[in-house]
């Protein structure tokens, strides 16, 4: 009923060898060593591996414990010398956590809410919050109830302050969060002053977000990747809108066909999701941007999609959020 319960498998191999079946304790381990691989894809754990050999070997040690009480019951009574340190304690009596242990995970949680912001840090420092917590809890014993609170506090704070952070994370992903890079503080497809509104503002295409709508600058040549672009309000007539930005699995340069393929399918595989519907049933297309090898070999995989009016005509409003 329970073929992967290791203990039981322990038990078994001794009492077999214990009772002169040296052959069928080997048969045993090897029906377990079966079984976990088929089922959990893994080896038997340490002590067991330890006790095939020992049967192996036919350690003196694995012989039935004698002493004073009487031979029909030496077998029966004794707990076997070789077990009895891994021998699990009883449920009233589990072993008491280091008292460190709970203070450290409400002190994790409580330095991952006030660092939420951070985001990914913040997510791994709740998460080892909600370790040491569990942990803690599992190992309290009920008779001291001031560390099984504390142990809780830990895990609770720790639960939310990973919640509240991995939620943020993910807010920030399908929103796109404000940009600072290259100078930039305003949200993206806004303007940074009314001057710079009329004619866009002029901004390298690395610093491009998610939501930004942009213009090329005059006289640059659409066949050309350009190094920089207008940046203009989303809210008028534009060429382009920035809808993903995707970084290519690290790796050698595979070649030109090769990247151009790989983004180009980034590209297609997130328009629907942008704007809707599939790239052939819109008056919408889609131009991409890949990393050259000189920049792929600088470490620099990074591309972007871009969303173009198929029709010829500019693009009206903004296709991200609640405008769609």
């Amino acid at each position: 009923r329970n073929p992967l319960r290791e203990r039981l498998w322990e038990l078994s191999i001794t009492a077999l060898y214990r009772s002169g079946r040296q052959a069928d304790a080997l048969a045993a381990y090897q029906r377990l060593r079966r079984t976990l691989a088929e089922e959990l894809g893994i080896a038997p754990s340490e002590p067991l591996r330890k006790l095939e050999q020992r049967v192996l070997l036919q350690d003196a040690a694995l012989a039935i414990p004698t002493g004073p009480r009487s031979a029909d019951r030496a077998g029966a009574d004794e707990t076997p010398v070789d077990l009895a340190d891994e021998e699990a304690p009883p449920a009233k009596a589990m072993v008491r956590p280091p008292r460190w242990l709970p203070g450290l995970a409400l002190a994790l949680g409580v330095v991952a809410l006030g660092l939420v912001w951070l985001g990914v840090a913040s997510t791994l420092i709740a998460g080892l919050a909600v370790v040491c917590g569990t942990v803690a809890v599992r190992r309290t014993t009920t008779a001291h109830m001031s560390v099984d609170r504390l142990a809780v506090a830990g895990l609770v704070v720790g639960a939310v302050a990973f919640a509240t952070s991995l939620g943020l994370l993910g807010y920030r992903d399908v929103s796109g969060d404000r940009d600072t890079v290259a100078g930039r503080d305003t949200a993206p497809g806004t303007q940074a002053s009314p001057e710079e509104s009329a004619g866009g503002q002029e901004v390298p295409i690395s610093t491009l977000v998610v939501g930004d709508c942009i213009d090329l600058l005059p006289g640059t040549d659409p066949a050309v990747v350009p190094l920089s672009v207008l940046l203009v309000p989303c809210d008028r007539p534009h060429e382009q809108e920035v809808y993903h930005l995707f970084e290519l699995a690290a790796g050698a340069y595979p070649g030109d066909q090769q990247v151009d393929a790989l983004a180009r399918d980034q590209c297609h595989a997130q328009f629907e999701e942008y704007v809707g519907i599939d790239p052939a049933w819109s008056g919408l297309d889609f131009i991409w941007v890949w990393p050259p090898r000189d920049t792929w070999e600088t470490g620099n995989r990074r591309g972007g999609c871009s969303l173009v009016d198929a029709l010829g005509h500019e693009l009206t409003g903004s296709m991200a959020g609640s405008k769609r």
